[in-house]
């Protein structure tokens, strides 16, 4: 019912703008507004594009310190998610990626920093809070 109102508002407005000749106006002020928005968009895009790929060439350099078989697990974990997280900290006795509890000798074991521990649900390898929050991009 409340659609049925609203359409029928906006008919109301259309009639009385359009049948005042404040059509042709209102039309520029929205195409005006849209190109705005578009060149806006187009600019954060470029940004992110630039920022995309000296991140990518930071990776390059990196690639080169890891072992090849520790860098294929973590691609193929990262190609496993939507939101693209391989490596995730223990929050609040949780995995940052799936949010299932991990044990208290897990998080121990995690802490020691002495192998690459992965979460027992999702797969993610795991990190201290500690480290995560100590590394800069």
């Amino acid at each position: 019912m409340e659609y049925v109102a609203s359409v029928a508002e906006v008919l109301v407005v259309k009639t009385v703008v359009v049948g005042n000749g404040f059509g042709p106006v209102v039309l520029g002020l929205m195409d005006t507004f849209g190109r705005q928005k578009q060149n806006e968009l187009q600019k954060i895009t470029e940004e992110t594009e630039k920022e995309e790929a000296e991140l990518n060439k930071k990776r390059e350099k990196s690639v080169t310190a890891v072992e090849a078989r520790l860098l294929l697990a973590y691609d193929r974990i990262r190609m496993n998610y939507k939101n693209g997280l391989a490596v995730v900290p223990v929050e609040r006795d949780s995995c940052g990626g799936c949010f299932n509890m991990i044990p208290p000798q897990r998080q121990s074991d995690i802490r020691l920093r002495k192998k690459m521990t992965v979460c027992e649900h999702c797969g993610r390898i795991l990190i201290d809070s500690e480290l995560n929050d100590s590394i800069e991009i």
